[in-house]
């Protein structure tokens, strides 16, 4: 069993790798991030989980030479991507393939091309999700406290923090501190391809950024 992806397929899609451009696109091919950081990579799995203890990523081939991963493609290098998701796979490329295997064909320069340069830039932003943040204020949770827990009423320290909280009004909505709307994503793409004679070229440039939509520290 093989699938195909063209590259008008992919090269619209705004990820960090291209491997975020396949998730929906090929059936029984799953596609997660690796965690929720931004710009974090994407892991790969093609008809589910092959082993449990070992590597359960597929073999990656790029131009007809194996590559540990992907993240370093840009969208806009694709050709085609197929997917080889059964034995037939493995008949190919022997034990490495028993997850399956991710063959990627990138763009060349095309025969007697004068040289063409293309350079694609992409901008977007990331919102929260319109939840309520309906949170205690700190007068709220000195009353939570003491209500769970009454012996509070004769501890000193909690007692003047009590007081303190209540006489200057002190509070924290510590989601608007913590949170942020708007952050900025973007990519830019550039490359130059032709061919002169017998050589055909093709050299590419990429740069993606993307804040998180929570504050670090430090």
């Amino acid at each position: 069993s093989v699938s195909s992806v063209s590259a008008k397929d992919v090269e619209g899609f705004q990820t960090s790798s291209i491997a975020g451009a396949l998730g929906g696109q090929i059936a029984g091919v799953q596609i997660t991030s690796t965690d929720g950081t931004p710009g974090a990579g994407f892991n790969i799995s093609i008809r589910g989980v092959g082993t449990l203890t070992g590597d359960a990523s597929p073999l990656y081939i790029v131009d007809g030479f194996e590559v540990s991963d992907i993240d370093y493609l840009s969208n806009s290098d694709i050709e085609s991507i197929q997917v080889l998701k059964d034995a037939s796979s493995s008949a190919i490329y022997g034990a490495r393939a028993a997850n399956g295997v991710v063959y990627i064909t990138t763009k060349k320069g095309k025969t007697s091309e004068k040289a063409n340069i293309t350079i694609r830039g992409q901008y977007g932003i990331s919102q929260l999700p319109d939840f309520k943040k309906d949170m205690m204020n700190a007068q709220e949770f000195i009353q939570f406290k003491l209500m769970c827990d009454p012996s509070l009423a004769t501890n000193p320290q909690f007692m003047a923090d009590k007081a303190r909280i209540e006489k200057y009004g002190l509070s924290m909505d510590w989601a608007d501190y913590v949170l942020r709307d708007n952050t900025p994503t973007y990519s830019v793409d550039a490359n130059i391809s032709g061919a002169s004679g017998s050589t055909n070229y093709y050299i590419s440039a990429g740069h993606f950024d993307q804040e998180g939509t929570s504050y670090q520290s430090g």
